[in-house]
């Protein structure tokens, strides 16, 4: 009498954790939590804005550490270029919004704001909406965020 073999067992499926490019948050009221009919499309770590992104980073450090090196190398003394608190806001704020891909028309004041980059700066950079900035970056530093809704389960 023979004995049917086992299946093997499938082999475990990489692209089931693979990250997705993109995710849509919903804003919610500050106060209330209730969820908004505000949509941001956000860029997660793989999409080509945020290695863009990265690597313009990466490109300016790297030439922050060459002119470093040229001025040890020459004997001159190499002088950091200094930034103001604000300067550093609206850097890190860039930094953030060049993750955002869009959002859905918002108003204000009787005026509508459609997105482009400059507006997502500008939403982002206004300290009266903290608020918003902080939901962008909960988002963005979600370690489970931009996978699958299969993969958490």
């Amino acid at each position: 009498m023979s004995r049917k073999a086992e299946p093997a067992p499938a082999a475990f499926d990489l692209a089931s954790v693979r990250r997705v490019d993109m995710v849509e948050l919903v804003i919610k009221h500050p106060v209330t939590g209730a969820a908004t009919d505000w949509i941001w499309r956000i860029a997660g770590p793989s999409h080509s804005k945020t290695v863009e992104y990265a690597e313009s980073i990466q490109r300016r450090r790297l030439d922050e550490e060459r002119s470093k090196e040229q001025a040890r190398v020459n004997g001159k003394k190499w002088k950091a270029t200094e930034k103001d608190p604000d300067e550093i806001r609206l850097e890190n704020v860039k930094g953030i919004a060049a993750r955002v891909i869009d959002f859905s028309p918002v108003q204000m004041n009787g005026t509508s704001i459609d997105y482009s980059p400059d507006a997502a700066i500008k939403l982002l950079a206004d300290p009266a909406y903290d608020w918003l900035l902080g939901q962008v970056i909960e988002l963005i530093t979600d370690d489970q965020a931009f996978f699958p809704v299969s993969a958490k389960i």
